[in-house]
């Protein structure tokens, strides 16, 4: 998988099942090259810092991408957009487990698991520094120097 900027024209003349992110107010366009028999999907974002983050499931069944308050997944198979999401804050980290992904933003945690549901939100008391996992078990660093940690399994807080 390739990607790389394009203009806002060429976003434009891209049909809309090929768009994976939209934002309002756009300032950067790209282009995702899924290979074949997949094709190409574009994105358009606000900010020109930052980067988009991209992933693939441990499976290879899908393709995840995220930036700004954005989130999408494609399935691999049939190369279908199977997530598009709003999030209510900034993306800051996008990480694929054993049979699940995390979605880090500035304000919670999302858990989905691999048919595209969400497992878990969790609203956090603070500015994330850090997200990392042991087996079921999900640590979250506060910029404030607290941490907690919950299982991905059950949600509860430990």
């Amino acid at each position: 998988m390739r990607i790389h900027d394009i203009s806002e024209s060429e976003f434009e003349k891209t049909e809309g099942v090929r768009k994976l992110i939209l934002h309002d107010n756009s300032r950067r366009f790209a282009c995702i090259d899924l290979g074949p028999p997949l094709g190409a999907y574009v994105l358009s974002w606000r900010s020109d810092r930052i980067e988009p983050a991209l992933l693939e499931s441990k499976d290879g069944s899908a393709f995840w991408i995220g930036v700004d308050q954005r989130l999408a997944a494609v399935d691999l198979k049939t190369g279908c957009i199977v997530l598009s999401l709003a999030l209510n804050s900034s993306l800051l980290q996008l990480t694929v487990q054993k049979a699940l992904v995390a979605v880090l933003t500035e304000s919670e945690l999302l858990l989905f698991n691999t048919d595209f549901s969400i497992r878990l939100l969790e609203t956090l008391p603070d500015l994330p520094d850090s997200v990392s996992f042991d087996g079921p078990l999900a640590t979250i660093g506060l910029v404030n120097g607290h941490e907690f940690r919950f299982s991905t399994e059950t949600g509860l807080k430990l």
